[in-house]
């Protein structure tokens, strides 16, 4: 049955390469597990070079590279420059410098994408407030990416209630609803408010993150203050956050927006 399944899916290929393939039927792999594998996940455990593991816990992937019983090396798929979340502790979803950021003018969600590298359960939503606006608010929220286009797309996941610009400071809040399970990928934070003259922490008018998460025209994805696209922008009353399947975006290439972290749960 291998083999004809072989020969039918391989046409064309060599005689080692549907050797391989059937090899592979055969090699023992951990589909079902919730844990990370470790030395012990070796030969004795029935596990050879190849095969896969993978972590339904956190959507992470393994392979092994070592079997040798006792001292088995396993390689994570992806994310090697990642270590995992920590709950209680919070993150920034960008690996970018920060800056003391510039006035944030409401009636417009500003976004910035972030990157989840595991599956993770967050609570809270976060910014830092650098310049107060007394008696004004704001609320944050977190929204998927379209597979297609990267852009931000469908109902929000998650949002905050109202927070008081009021006071400077980091400003965290839980999200409306309990708490929100993400899988790994794109997604995209943002923040509408009715504050005229409020100043969040961001990450820079010249970052380079969404020219090297989504891309752009070349000018968008140059380097330098006059041209960089630091966020997205779509105009909506403070306090709806609609769904936004096929709406259009603006890019802004200054730092009135917030460099908004969640808190892994």
């Amino acid at each position: 049955m291998g083999l004809a399944l072989i020969s039918n899916e391989d046409k064309g290929a060599s005689i080692r390469e549907k050797l391989n393939r059937l090899l592979a039927m055969f090699t023992e792999n951990r589909y079902a597990a919730d844990t990370v594998p470790g030395a012990t996940d070796d030969s004795a455990a029935g596990l050879e070079v190849g095969s896969k593991w993978f972590n339904q816990s956190t959507g992470i992937e393994y392979i092994c590279r070592d079997a040798t019983a006792g001292v088995a090396s396993w390689v994570r798929q992806d994310n090697a420059d990642f270590f995992g979340y920590i709950s209680g502790n919070y993150y920034q979803g960008l690996n970018t410098l920060v800056s003391a950021g510039a006035a944030v003018v409401g009636g417009q969600i500003k976004f910035h994408p972030i990157v989840i590298k595991e599956r993770v359960t967050i609570s809270e939503l976060a910014v830092r407030v650098t310049t107060a606006e007394s008696g004004k608010a704001f609320q944050l929220a977190i929204y998927a990416a379209d597979p297609a286009t990267k852009l931000p797309s469908g109902s929000g996941l998650g949002a905050t209630a109202s927070m008081s610009a009021g006071t400077t400071g980091a400003m965290s809040a839980a999200i409306v609803g309990g708490n929100l399970t993400l899988n790994p990928g794109l997604y995209w934070v943002g923040i509408n408010g009715d504050t005229t003259t409020a100043i969040f922490q961001a990450f820079g008018s010249n970052s380079t993150f969404i020219a090297a998460l989504i891309g752009g025209t070349a000018s968008q994805v140059a380097s330098g203050t006059a041209s960089s696209v630091s966020f997205l922008g779509n105009t909506q009353t403070f306090g709806t956050w609609p769904d936004l399947t096929g709406q259009g975006f603006s890019r802004g290439n200054n730092s009135g927006y917030a460099g908004i972290f969640f808190k892994v749960a």
